[in-house]
C-alpha cells in the first residue's frame, strides 16, 4: 500500500474551502492562501504532507472539514529547494509565507523575482490582507468574475 497524503480523497476544491475556513478571521493567513491559491501548489504541498485536514465525524464542523498548511514547514522546504517553481512562482510563495505566519523576506529580491502574472497575485493578496471589508470584497468579486474562486479538481 502506497502512504496517501494527509489530503487523499479530497479534490483541490474541496482542499481550498478547508484551508480558508481555518484561516477564517486571520487576515494574514487568508491573504497568504489567496496567493498561494493563485499558483498551483496544492499538489505539491499536499505530496510534501505540508498540509493537514481535520475531519469531524460528528458533525462539529459546521460547514465541512477544516486543513492547516503548515507554513514554517513551507519556509524550509523553500530554503532546502525541496518546493520547486519558476521564480515569480517561488517569490509568490515566498511572500505567501510571509503574510501568512510572519516569515520575513527580502522584498528588493522577492520583487525582482516576481512576473507578471505573480506581480498580480501579490498585489491583489497584499490588498486581501486588509482589514478594509470593501476592499476585500472587490478582491473576492474579481476571483468570482475570472473563475479563479472556482477551480474544481482533484489533488
Amino acid at each position: 500500500m502506497i502512504p496517501q497524503p494527509p489530503t487523499a480523497g479530497f479534490s483541490a476544491f474541496e482542499i481550498k474551502q478547508a484551508l480558508m475556513r481555518g484561516a477564517a478571521g486571520d487576515h494574514g493567513a487568508e491573504s497568504g492562501l489567496v496567493l498561494l491559491m493563485a499558483g498551483d501548489w496544492l499538489p505539491e504541498l499536499s505530496q510534501a504532507d505540508l498540509i493537514t485536514v481535520e475531519i469531524c465525524l460528528d458533525g462539529c464542523c459546521g460547514d465541512g472539514p477544516v486543513a492547516k498548511l503548515d507554513w514554517a514547514g513551507v519556509h524550509a522546504a523553500l530554503q532546502d529547494g525541496r518546493l520547486a517553481g519558476s521564480a515569480g512562482e517561488i517569490a509568490a510563495l515566498r511572500v505567501a509565507a510571509s503574510l501568512a505566519h510572519g516569515l520575513l523576506v527580502d522584498l528588493g529580491e522577492v520583487a525582482a523575482g516576481l512576473d507578471r502574472r505573480s506581480i498580480g497575485a501579490v498585489q491583489a493578496a497584499i490588498a486581501f490582507a486588509t482589514y478594509d471589508p470593501e476592499v476585500r470584497r472587490g478582491i473576492i468579486s474579481d476571483a468570482q468574475d475570472t473563475g479563479a474562486a472556482q477551480s474544481p479538481g482533484s489533488v
